[in-house]
């Protein structure tokens, strides 16, 4: 049997390499690409996980050498305290958030809905799509959502398919979110290119025509349309239009009452968010008179969590859209300290840092995958008063890793590293996404 390391180095080949497709494989073989742990067992998943955690925090402790940090590695060379990975009670199906593509399957099929995954043959340099029906870590229900999606565009639906924006064709992607009470919502995007307003709504109608009469058999409770002409469009630049059900479906995630809609980021796993929640909360240590920035606030499900035990909460977010939701999610839960603002961390924090500059306060920080743009780093640093730092990052390995090093420098004016130096006191990994090789980190920052 290979040990954790040499599992490690197997894994990242296989992400390197693409691999050919075909449908006599397995469906641990089909999907590797999106769950290349699926054919390990869940201990040894976590145990791989452990150890990435660690080599990535052992990598900050090299960046930082040389540096004059007040860093003290431990004898294992980690810059902090690094906990066990925090264990997901779910390890299959627990998506509530799927982004299906909509491409030319191992059918040659053009209307197959699902992930985009390999190359069907070695000489064929396009991919293909494959339907999620076999795949582990995709919900039942919106497995059965998306095979009616795909009916509807090969026996209904007109329009073609958009694999080159200069080559027309419409159809580019279909979006299922979901709750714990298994209620749907789908999103069908496409691109309009000369579609007319009247095409356009017909499109809509024949949606409506096919949906509306199975919606209660597979509990759709909500459905919308999406005319994005280009890669992705947020709701301002093209509307998402409501064809029929409910505008929003309801979750409830540590006791807080909150909104899913079609746009703001949606933790994928509820059962282990709501474990990383608690933990966030834990390591912040609330006190009544304290006040807590979200940074990248998206609905506010934490600050929600956070606001009834401390003074107040300032959240923000570049999503209009989760900024909106965050605000009636606040109102729906009967908390009034809670401001939440739309814009950028760019934007927005050197305001913040002048109108708090006397409170003492605690950051939290959950951006993206491409982490913080050192510019605002640089005015994390700047903010005397911010005591604490708890930083998550869903990959911590990229940018996130850059900016833990930013925070740990010393005050170097000729290179702009301006304020005084954070360093880690305990790292805590999360598995938000079993099967998969990613791993959700936590990491809390104090101020020397």
């Amino acid at each position: 049997m290979k040990n954790v390391s040499q599992s490690i180095k197997t894994i990242g080949s296989m992400r390197r390499k693409s691999f050919p497709v075909d449908q006599k494989m397995n469906n641990l073989t089909k999907f590797k690409g999106l769950t290349p742990l699926a054919g390990f067992s869940y201990s040894k998943q976590l145990d791989i996980k452990q150890k990435r955690t660690s080599q990535i925090l052992e990598t900050l402790t090299d960046k930082l050498k040389g540096m004059n940090s007040s860093v003290i590695p431990d004898e294992r060379g980690l810059p902090c305290l690094l906990e066990r990975i925090v264990a997901s009670p779910v390890t299959k199906g627990y998506r509530n958030t799927d982004d299906f593509s909509i491409w030319p399957g191992l059918d040659k099929n053009p209307k197959t809905v699902g992930y985009i995954m390999g190359k069907a043959s070695n000489s064929n340099k396009i991919p293909v799509c494959l339907p999620p029906d076999d795949c582990v870590i995709v919900k039942d229900s919106h497995k059965i959502l998306v095979s009616k999606f795909q009916q509807y565009l090969r026996n209904h639906s007109p329009l073609g398919i958009c694999m080159d924006f200069s080559r027309g064709g419409n159809w580019r992607r279909f979006c299922v979110r979901s709750n714990d009470f298994d209620e749907l919502m789908g999103i069908a995007i496409l691109h309009p290119q000369k579609l007319s307003s009247k095409e356009l709504k017909e499109e809509q109608n024949r949606l409506k025509d096919f949906f509306i009469p199975i919606s209660q058999d597979i509990n759709l409770k909500s459905f919308y349309f999406q005319a994005c002409p280009g890669v992705r469009c947020t709701n301002r630049r093209a509307p998402f239009e409501l064809l029929f059900g409910d505008e929003h479906i309801d979750e409830v995630i540590n006791g807080t009452k909150i909104r899913i809609t079609p746009e703001p980021f949606l933790q994928v796993n509820k059962g282990a968010a709501e474990m990383l929640y608690r933990q966030i909360i834990e390591e912040i240590e609330p006190q009544s008179d304290m006040t807590i920035l979200d940074m990248c606030c998206g609905s506010g499900i934490l600050a929600i969590q956070l606001a009834p035990l401390v003074e107040k909460v300032i959240g923000v977010d570049s999503c209009e859209e989760a900024i909106k939701d965050a605000k009636m999610n606040a109102q729906t839960n009967n908390i009034t300290n809670c401001n939440f603002i739309h814009g950028t961390m760019e934007d927005y924090m050197v305001k913040i840092s002048e109108d708090l500059y006397s409170d003492d306060l605690v950051m939290v920080v959950n951006p993206g995958s491409g982490g913080l743009p050192s510019g605002v780093v640089n005015v994390i640093r700047t903010m005397s008063n911010v005591s604490k730092l708890i930083y998550v990052s869903c990959k911590p390995e990229g940018q996130a890793l850059k900016n833990f090093a930013h925070l740990c420098l010393p005050y170097r004016p000729n290179d702009d590293i301006q304020g005084d130096p954070f360093i880690p006191v305990k790292a805590i990994p999360f598995d938000l996404f079993p099967q998969t090789e990613r791993v959700e980190l936590l990491v809390s920052f104090s101020r020397i």
